[in-house]
């Protein structure tokens, strides 16, 4: 065990219109919580391994500025990632959305009606990075 990082963000905001037709309303898909957390570990020198995970508090749909849908539910995702680094490279493989949780980072409204965009399940990602 070379390293060890451990890293945590949170953010409160109060999303509101200050003044206007929507005064005093949530500005729509800002919102109020949101969390973001990992533990990073560097060992036999040049071996990379992290999990992270993210929470989103609920939030108003896209375009539903007058707040008269529900709010949608907050939802939590966890990463994974293991890389060798060398110099300028780097090999990887990673594993996206562990939980496979469903959920949509935006979502948008017409009238009464929501239209969610899914983000993508549980997915993995190989590849090398070269820095110049």
């Amino acid at each position: 065990l070379d390293k060890l990082k451990f890293f945590v963000n949170y953010t409160h905001q109060d999303p509101q219109f200050n003044k206007g037709d929507f005064n005093k309303k949530d500005i729509p898909l800002v919102p109020r919580h949101q969390v973001s957390t990992g533990l990073i570990v560097k060992f036999l020198n040049n071996f990379n391994l992290s999990l992270s995970g993210k929470y989103v508090g609920s939030r108003f749909a896209g375009s539903d500025t007058s707040n008269a849908l529900p709010k949608e539910k907050p939802y939590t995702v966890m990463d994974g990632k293991i890389s060798y680094e060398r110099k300028n490279m780097e090999v990887f493989a990673e594993v996206n959305n562990i939980l496979n949780e469903k959920y949509s980072s935006y979502i948008s409204s017409f009238g009464t009606t929501k239209f969610f965009y899914p983000a993508a399940e549980q997915n993995f990602n190989v590849g090398v990075s070269l820095k110049f």
